[in-house]
């Protein structure tokens, strides 16, 4: 069994240190050796391997391994380190790969970032230009309104409360109020008859005579109308 032993002081050709050795057997103790407790140790190992040392000179502090068990560790140790390689390998493989990754996700931020700023101010562009268009539409919907109340017609008020009264109680279409204007025999509500005879005569119907009421009327009923308190009938409204 190999021991670990330490020269305290230059013994012969051996400085002092500490050697790996192994005791050798004195023939002079014959079956005895064993027992024998100062036994000489010859160095195994390094530049002194073979010189012998007495026991005075050395000082044993530990035993070493046997030659296989160190070539198991050896073996082993070998074994380990190659594997702590591979795994080196491999993960610098990884680091490379996540580095790439890594490389490539910051490209895309980058073209993410780029096409964020120019949506941004598209966003901005199209925000502005809503804005404009509800103006203009704002302005255009203001000259509809001025141009629809140019073009209203202006009635006396029991005209407007006979269209009224046909269209929203009656529920007379303009077509369903030009149609019966001129048919009123058949019809056999008496409201409805009251309300178109305000019309026959507004129209000048009953008296057959064309002083342009009925296109009054047309355009009354296609374009809008207001009463016009200005304006009154010859005649004695049921209203």
């Amino acid at each position: 069994m190999p021991i670990e032993i330490k020269v305290l002081k230059q013994s012969g050709k051996v400085p002092a240190g500490t050697y790996a050795a192994r005791y050798l057997n004195s023939k002079e103790y014959g079956f005895l050796q064993p027992l024998s407790p100062c036994k000489e140790a010859q160095i195994i190992y390094g530049a002194h391997s073979g010189e012998i040392l007495p026991y005075s000179a050395y000082v044993e502090t530990g035993q070493l391994p046997a030659q296989a068990e160190l070539l198991r560790v050896k073996e082993k140790l070998i074994n380990d380190l190659t594997a702590a390689g591979q795994k080196i390998t491999e993960n610098a493989r990884k680091i490379g790969l996540l580095q790439e990754n890594n490389a490539v996700l910051e490209d895309n931020i980058t073209a993410l970032e780029v096409r964020k700023t120019r949506l941004a101010k598209r966003v901005d562009s199209l925000e502005k230009r809503n804005v404009e268009l509800h103006e203009e539409l704002s302005l255009l919907l203001q000259q509809i309104e001025r141009s629809v109340d140019e073009h209203k017609v202006k009635l006396p008020g029991d005209v407007v409360r006979a269209i009224e009264n046909l269209r929203g109680v009656a529920n007379f279409s303009n077509f369903g109020i030009i149609h019966f204007i001129d048919r009123t025999e058949e019809l056999k509500n008496q409201f409805y008859i009251d309300n178109f005879n305000v019309l026959r005569k507004f129209t000048m119907l009953d008296t057959r005579k064309y002083l342009g009421g009925c296109e009054v009327l047309l355009r009354a009923l296609v374009n809008g109308y207001t009463a016009d308190s200005s304006q009154q009938q010859n005649y004695e409204s049921p209203f």
